[in-house]
C-alpha cells in the first residue's frame, strides 16, 4: 500500500495492536513514508519496546533504537501482561507512544547515508566500530577512509557502535560525507 497516496498532505495519528511478527517492518513503513503522522500509540511484544526505547551502552539499543530516535520522541506508556488476555499468550506486551519529530533531533547532510551508518555499525555488533564498518555490505569505504572518517567525528575506533549516541552517529555520517 502506498501511505502516501492513500493519505494525502492530511497529518493522522495510528492507534494499533500490531501483529508482532512484523511490527518493525509496518512500524518503519510508516516512518519512512513521505507522509504526515504525528503520533503512534501501538502495542507490541515487551521485548520489542525495550529495543525501541533503549539508550547507548545496553544489550538492546540497537539500529532500530537510533531509526526511532531521529523520527520520534518513543515511550514505554505501561507494560500488559500476558495474563491480561485469554488465550494467554508466551509474551508480556508494551504500549508505546512514538510522537514525531517536528525538526530531526540533529543534522545531517545525508538522511539516507545515516541509516546506512547506523545498519552497518550494528552488523557486527560485537567488533569494534571501526572493523564493523569495514565489514559490512551497506558501505563502500575503503578501511583509510572509515578510520578517516571516524577521526574527524572524534570517535575512538576501537569503540564499539552501542557506545555512541545519534549525535555521534551524525557527526559520523557528516564525516563520511566530506571524504
Amino acid at each position: 500500500m502506498d501511505l502516501a497516496e492513500l493519505m494525502g498532505d492530511t497529518e493522522y495519528k495510528v492507534v494499533a495492536n500490531l501483529p508482532y511478527y512484523i511490527t518493525t517492518p509496518i512500524l518503519l513503513k510508516i516512518l519512512e513514508s513521505a507522509t504526515k503522522w504525528d503520533k503512534l500509540i501501538l502495542m507490541v511484544q515487551w521485548e520489542v519496546a525495550k529495543r525501541y526505547t533503549a539508550g547507548p551502552g545496553g544489550k538492546d539499543y540497537g539500529s532500530i533504537s537510533l531509526f526511532l530516535q531521529y523520527w520520534s520522541d518513543v515511550s514505554i506508556v505501561t507494560k500488559v501482561s500476558k495474563n491480561c488476555f485469554l488465550p494467554t499468550p508466551e509474551v508480556d506486551s508494551a504500549v508505546i507512544a512514538l510522537t514525531r519529530h517536528r525538526i530531526p533531533p540533529v543534522e545531517v547532510d545525508d538522511e539516507a547515508l545515516l541509516f546506512k551508518v547506523i545498519r552497518s555499525a550494528f552488523h557486527q555488533r560485537r567488533k569494534t566500530i571501526a572493523n564493523s564498518l569495514a565489514a559490512a555490505p551497506f558501505l563502500t569505504y575503503n578501511p583509510a577512509q572509515i578510520q578517516e572518517a571516524l577521526a574527524q567525528a572524534g570517535i575512538d575506533p576501537r569503540k564499539r557502535a552501542e557506545t555512541l549516541n545519534l549525535a555521534g552517529f551524525a557527526q559520523l555520517t557528516n564525516a563520511f560525507g566530506q571524504l
